[in-house]
C-alpha cells in the first residue's frame, strides 16, 4: 500500500514539475514562436494526450507542414450529440497572437483544463494558416496571396485544404482569427485611434439565413462583451471603414472570399475575431495573446451553452436554404436606423472618447436576385472550373440528360461602384438553347453549396467568378456566357 502511495505522489509531483509552458512563454514573452518550436510543442503535448490527434492538413507553398489538431472526449464526430466547431489563425502572416493564443489552447486541453467544455464540443484547431508568412513576419503567404481573400477562388493550397477539411467533417461552428492595425495617418490626422482590445465580426450576406443572423447579434454579442470586459479587456463588434464622419464605416464585407464569409455562405455560425496589433509584432505581446485567449474561452463557453439552439439552428438553415427560390447577387451597405457610437482612443488627451458615427453603414440590402435555377451546366473544356468544384467539394453529375439550357448572353457592361469599389455590372439577356450534353457537368444546386453556386456562377454577380482575371476570359465566348442554366 505505501509503494502505491509512493508512486502516486512521485507521478503528482512529476506532473507538476514537468515544463508545459509554451514556447512564448518560455521567452518570457521576449521572442514569437518558431514554426519549428511550434511544431514541437503541439507534436510532443498531442502524443501524451488521449484528447488530441495530431494531423496533417496539407503542405504550404514553400513546403511547410501546416497542422491541424482534432479535439474530443469520445472520438472526433463519433458522438452525434455534439456540436463540431472549427478554429483556425494566422492566415496573414504579420498576425502573431492568434497562433500564440491557440498554442496556448492546446497547453490547456492537455492540462484538463478544458475537459467540461468537451463533453460538448469536438474541436479542430488549426494554429497556423500560413507558416511561409509567419516566418518572414510578412501578411501574404509564399505565393504572395491573401490567403483571406482566396476563400472563393480557392487557388492556394492552404485555403483549398481548409475547405476540404470543413467538407469532411462540416463543423456547425467555425471562427478565423486575426489582428487589426489601429494605425493609419488618416486616422492620426483625425485626432482619435480604434484601441479595443479585442473585436468579434457576425456574418453580414444577408443570403445567410436570418436565425443565424439574428442569434449571432441578439445572443452571441452581448455575451461575449460581457465576458470579455469581466476580465478587463475592452471589446467592440468588428467595423472598417473611417476616419467616422469622413469615410463611411460598417460592419465589414458583403463578399463570400474570406474565412468568416465563406463558411457562413454555406449556413454555418461563422465568425471573425480580430485582436488589436501592435507596432510590431512583438510589441505587448503577452497582453494581445491573453485578449485571444481569452476571446477564445469566451467564444468556447458561449457554444458549450448554447450547443443545442446552435445546432437546431444551423440544421434548419441548411435545410431551408436548399428550398429558397431567389439569391441576392448584388449586395450594398446603407445607413439604416441604428444609432452608432464608438468608444475611439484620443490621441491628444489619451483617453477614451465616444463619438456618434454618422455615416455608419449598418444595413445591407439587395440591388439584384435572381431566381435559383435547379442547376448549372459547366463546359468540360473549362478545366479551371472542374477544378474550382472539386476544391469546394461541390458535387456534380458527368452523365445526365439534358439536351436544353438556358444561355445568357452579354448585351453589354455597365461601370459600376459597389460597395466603394469599380465593379463590371453586365446587361444580360437570356436564351433557351440545344446542347449536346457530353459537352456539360450538370452541378445541383440541391446541395450544401446552394447559395454560394448562385452567387459564384452568376454572370450579373458583383462578387462572383467573373469578377476575377482567373475565370473572366474563360467564361465569356463573344458575348455568350459559357456556363449554363437548367430551370
Amino acid at each position: 500500500m505505501r509503494n502505491i502511495f509512493v508512486l502516486v505522489l512521485l507521478s503528482i509531483l512529476f506532473f507538476a514539475c514537468t515544463d508545459h509552458r509554451t514556447p512564448l512563454e518560455k521567452s518570457d514573452f521576449q521572442k514569437l514562436t518558431s514554426y519549428q518550436d511550434m511544431m514541437n510543442y503541439i507534436k510532443e503535448l498531442s502524443d501524451d494526450s488521449d484528447l488530441m490527434g495530431l494531423d496533417t492538413l496539407t503542405l504550404s507553398n514553400k513546403g511547410r507542414v501546416i497542422p491541424f489538431i482534432k479535439v474530443s472526449t469520445s472520438g472526433f464526430g463519433k458522438d452525434s450529440n455534439k456540436i463540431k466547431v472549427m478554429i483556425f489563425a494566422q492566415q496573414h502572416g504579420n498576425e502573431q497572437s492568434g497562433k500564440e493564443a491557440l498554442i496556448n489552447i492546446v497547453k490547456r486541453i492537455y492540462e484538463s483544463k478544458l475537459t467540461y467544455v468537451l463533453g460538448k464540443i469536438d474541436l479542430l484547431l488549426i494554429p497556423q494558416m500560413n507558416p511561409d508568412g509567419s516566418e518572414l513576419d510578412e501578411r501574404r503567404n509564399g505565393n504572395d496571396a491573401d490567403l483571406n481573400r482566396d476563400h472563393l477562388l480557392l487557388s492556394q493550397p492552404e485555403t483549398i485544404a481548409l475547405h476540404q477539411l470543413f467538407k469532411k467533417y462540416q463543423p456547425q461552428v467555425t471562427l478565423d482569427i486575426h489582428e487589426y492595425r489601429p494605425f493609419s495617418k488618416s486616422w492620426e490626422a483625425f485626432g482619435f485611434q480604434k484601441n479595443w482590445d479585442e473585436q468579434f465580426g457576425t456574418l453580414t450576406n444577408i443570403n445567410v439565413d436570418d436565425e443565424i443572423l439574428n442569434f449571432q447579434k441578439q445572443k452571441f454579442i452581448p455575451y461575449i462583451q460581457n465576458f470579455l470586459e469581466e476580465r478587463d479587456f475592452t471589446f467592440n463588434e468588428y467595423v472598417v471603414g473611417g476616419p467616422p464622419n469622413l469615410e463611411r464605416m460598417r460592419y465589414s464585407t458583403i463578399d463570400i472570399n474570406d474565412g468568416r464569409q465563406s463558411f457562413g455562405i454555406l449556413n454555418s455560425m461563422s465568425f471573425i475575431l480580430e485582436g488589436l496589433n501592435g507596432r510590431t509584432s512583438v510589441d505587448n505581446i503577452e497582453r494581445r495573446t491573453e485578449g485571444q485567449i481569452r476571446a477564445v474561452l469566451g467564444f468556447l463557453e458561449f457554444v458549450y451553452n448554447n450547443k443545442n439552439e446552435i445546432r437546431d439552428v444551423i440544421r434548419k438553415s441548411r435545410e431551408d436554404a436548399l428550398n429558397l427560390s431567389k439569391v441576392a447577387v448584388r449586395l450594398e451597405h446603407i445607413k439604416g436606423d441604428e444609432q452608432k457610437f464608438l468608444t475611439l482612443l484620443n490621441l491628444k488627451t489619451d483617453t477614451d472618447t465616444t463619438l456618434l458615427i454618422e455615416n455608419f453603414h449598418s444595413k445591407v440590402i439587395s440591388n439584384l436576385d435572381v431566381d435559383k435555377p435547379k442547376g448549372y451546366l459547366i463546359p468540360k473544356k473549362i478545366e479551371k472550373l472542374k477544378t474550382w468544384l472539386d476544391n469546394h467539394g461541390i458535387s456534380y453529375e458527368d452523365n445526365h440528360f439534358f439536351y436544353q439550357a438556358d444561355q445568357y448572353t452579354i448585351e453589354n457592361y455597365v461601370e459600376s461602384i459597389d460597395e466603394e469599389l469599380e465593379n463590371q455590372y453586365p446587361q444580360v439577356s437570356s436564351k433557351r438553347i440545344n446542347i449536346n450534353p457530353n459537352d456539360f457537368y450538370f452541378v445541383p444546386t440541391n446541395q450544401l453549396h446552394t447559395n454560394m453556386l448562385v452567387i459564384a456562377l452568376e454572370p450579373q454577380s458583383q462578387i462572383g467568378l467573373i469578377q476575377y482575371d482567373l475565370f473572366k476570359e474563360k467564361l465569356v465566348e463573344d458575348k455568350k456566357y459559357t456556363i449554363l442554366r437548367i430551370e
